[in-house]
């Protein structure tokens, strides 16, 4: 990215991967397969996707972001508890993630 990032910054993308996540699993249990890491982008080009997800974040409020940040953490936290053990650790669980 060529620039220093701010915590901002930071938050903005952990919200996006979290909401990434929360779309994967959602997805899967309707019996899709879901587009990894998004629609228009393999995970090859990860570089490319962090800084489209840079670009459409990096002007929101630290505010905004913080509160995004508490509600989707919150969401994932709960989805994790609600999982069994087997269903955190068997590779291959679910057929969406393929082997991994």
């Amino acid at each position: 990215m060529g620039r220093r990032l701010c915590r901002r910054d930071l938050l903005a993308h952990l919200v996006a991967w979290q909401q990434l996540n929360l779309g994967w699993y959602a997805a899967g249990l309707r019996g899709e397969k879901p587009a990894m890491p998004a629609p228009g982008y393999a995970l090859r080009e990860l570089p490319r996707f962090n800084q489209m997800l840079y670009r459409k974040h990096h002007r929101r409020s630290l505010r905004a972001i913080q509160a995004e940040y508490l509600a989707y953490h919150r969401r994932v936290v709960e989805l994790i508890e609600s999982l069994s053990d087997r269903d955190l650790r068997t590779l291959g669980r679910y057929t969406w993630t393929g082997p991994s």
